[in-house]
């Protein structure tokens, strides 16, 4: 394949990204004090890193799933497999799982 074609390529996957990125729901100072209800340590700025770890490290490899996407259940058990092929540290995983978990609107 040639350089210019890759280059091409891999401004489209960054479009495509920072689209599905712009659709993902922003934590609120409610979102926060939800969160902190279940983890006493969190924060508005850990939430809004944990939206910004997902869509940076979860959209390089395919589309983002939006957070009412799935169960509590099924985000902790997605997190646990793709962690590692999304190179997450386990404060990032942390952060991520936060985030969705937080911004979720839908009951399990």
């Amino acid at each position: 394949m040639s350089v210019p074609r890759l280059i091409a390529l891999a401004a489209l996957g960054l479009t495509i990204g920072a689209g599905c990125a712009a659709a993902l729901p922003r934590p609120s100072a409610a979102t926060a004090a939800r969160a902190q209800g279940r983890w006493p340590d969190s924060s508005l700025a850990q939430l809004e890193q944990g939206r910004s770890v997902f869509a940076q490290r979860c959209s390089g490899c395919h589309a983002l799933p939006l957070p009412d996407s799935h169960t509590e259940a099924e985000w902790k058990k997605v997190l646990d497999e793709m962690a590692a092929e999304a190179k997450l540290t386990d404060g990032e995983r942390v952060l991520v799982e936060r985030f969705v978990l937080s911004v979720r609107t839908r009951a399990d």
